[in-house]
């Protein structure tokens, strides 16, 4: 055969193959990505959603602050300001599993609640069988939480935390919103009788997860004084290890109706969004993720996660191009508009139903009071970055709070094509607003207060602040495969254009033998 025809026969096959694959290729890559991402059973993603995979490590790493003069603070009424100081991290590790599935595909689809294990938006409840068919995935999540001892050491479960009384101001802010003098004289003489005062001395191990039993709370349960107490102890994170219904319920989208729609909530306790006395009017609307996947196809813009601790969306905005194990992704980043008041961001105005009479919420807050059953609690970014900066003034100048982007910025990176996560942290404070309470009795004039609080200005206590850090870790099996998902785009486009290449050059020389002289063909 001639050399010239068999050049042009492997340049044309090489030529046309490239070209196939790199025509072909993105059409063919989406669709199976697709229909992997579509949570099912039988999906690739099923897995990964259905329990935390133990090659995905997320862990859990608490700071408390410590005020270190609360006597003086206490005995001065709060002419001398508190010296606040760090003291962690104290680490765990964290799984998580879904629970209680149930696919709303039509067939066997139910919806079942019950009074018994309502947790939020508890007006109606579903006790009958209801068939649907949406293209939505109903379950709960538990969570687990384990001590990483070596880790944290040579702190201890033991050290001891001072910090502002909760349990206290709880109690205080719900008998403000009353403005009853009967709730506001229980909380006096509860105090008087338990020997609580302006601050709660407990270990760590209580703080988080075995709770703190208080006699105030438990005198207010026995008594049945109508607070709007949901625990027996005081934790922050009391009882959430293990518990099924803490996070509540959630509807999820599987993407089965429309892959944009892929691990985006739909529902949460039964209702298309937050109750009214939480969050009202714009804010109270549901969307983004409800954890784990997000729609494919991510642009420069923003990702939205939904937050049962907030009882709210948060929003994510494009921070940059990033990095991760070797995987190339966008980075979103958690900004200033979510802790902007609204002054600053007026449409910020509704998360804020309640506010405080005589208070404007500062610069740098969110408040979740209605979140928290009426506890006085502020969220922000951890030592107070990007907060109002009189907030620093309510504190000793020797106090250690240092706000750090490149450690208290929270963000998550995706692979834009796929949704699929790459790493997360998530960093947030806990601040609880202590200040005074008196109430005048307009029928008798008499003035009550809670003596405790009594000519304190109003100060922000950074409580603790937490981060939750997970990223693929590119040596296990699992992060391969999802390195080799966001790399493969780039690898075939590569193998497609070097055949293509090939070919092309391959006909080039077969051209360049047929200019050439019959003399010089074949000398």
């Amino acid at each position: 055969m001639d050399a010239k025809l068999v050049l042009y026969i492997l340049g044309g096959m090489g030529l046309v193959s490239g070209a196939i694959m790199l025509i072909s290729f993105n059409p063919l890559f989406d669709f199976i990505l697709k229909k992997q991402l579509v949570l099912t059973e039988d999906s690739f993603s099923y897995d990964m959603w259905k329990e935390l995979p133990e090659d995905l490590k997320m862990y859990n790493r608490l700071y408390y602050f410590n005020v270190t003069n609360y006597l003086e603070v206490e005995e001065s009424r709060g002419q001398i300001k508190p010296l606040i100081e760090e003291i962690g991290p104290y680490i765990w590790r964290e799984r998580h599993l879904k629970e209680n599935i149930v696919w709303n595909n039509g067939e066997n689809a139910t919806r079942f609640w019950t009074k018994e294990n309502c947790f939020v938006n508890c007006e109606r409840f579903y006790e009958d069988i209801t068939t649907i068919d949406n293209g939505t995935v109903t379950y709960q999540q538990k969570k687990f939480w384990e001590f990483m001892e070596e880790e944290t050491l040579p702190l201890t479960l033991d050290d001891t935390i001072v910090n502002v009384n909760m349990i206290a101001l709880s109690a205080t802010e719900y008998a403000r919103t009353q403005a009853n003098p009967f709730f506001i004289s229980s909380i006096e003489a509860f105090m008087i009788e338990t020997g609580a005062g302006m601050f709660l001395v407990s270990n760590v191990r209580n703080y988080t997860f075995e709770g703190i039993v208080d006699p105030m709370i438990t005198d207010a349960i026995d008594l049945n004084m109508g607070l709007p107490i949901k625990y027996d102890k005081f934790g922050w994170f009391y009882p959430r290890n293990d518990s099924l219904n803490y996070d509540g319920t959630v509807n999820m989208w599987t993407g089965a109706t429309s892959i944009d729609k892929v691990g985006q909530i739909s529902e949460w306790n039964y209702f298309s969004r937050i109750n009214e006395t939480i969050y009202p009017d714009k804010c109270g609307e549901l969307s983004g993720s409800a954890g784990e996947f997000f729609p494919p196809g991510r642009g420069k813009d923003y990702v939205d996660f939904f937050s049962p601790d907030l009882c709210r969306s948060i929003r994510f905005e494009y921070d940059e191009k990033t990095n991760v194990e070797g995987a190339s992704g966008y980075k979103y980043k958690l900004g200033k508009d979510f802790v902007s008041n609204s002054t600053c961001k007026p449409e910020n105005g509704c998360y804020n139903p309640s506010p405080a009479p005589d208070m404007n919420l500062p610069n740098g807050f969110h408040n979740v009071t209605a979140c928290k059953f009426q506890a006085p609690a502020y969220i922000s970014y951890p030592h107070f970055m990007d907060v109002d900066p009189m907030i620093f003034d309510q504190f000793h100048v020797d106090s250690k709070l240092n706000p750090d982007p490149e450690k208290h910025t929270s963000y998550l990176s995706l692979d834009p094509r796929s949704g699929i996560p790459l790493e997360v942290a998530i960093r947030l404070q806990i601040n609880g607003l202590a200040r005074p309470l008196s109430y005048t009795d307009p029928a008798s004039n008499i003035t009550i207060s809670v003596e405790a609080f009594d000519d304190l200005p109003p100060t922000f206590y950074p409580l603790i602040w937490f981060e939750t850090v997970t990223k693929i870790d590119g040596s296990t099996d699992l992060g391969k495969q999802v390195i080799l998902v966001t790399k493969l785009p780039m690898i075939m486009y590569g193998v497609g254009g070097t055949i293509t290449f090939i070919g092309v050059l391959v006909i080039l020389i077969g051209v360049s033998k047929s200019f050439q002289s019959p003399a010089k063909r074949f000398a």
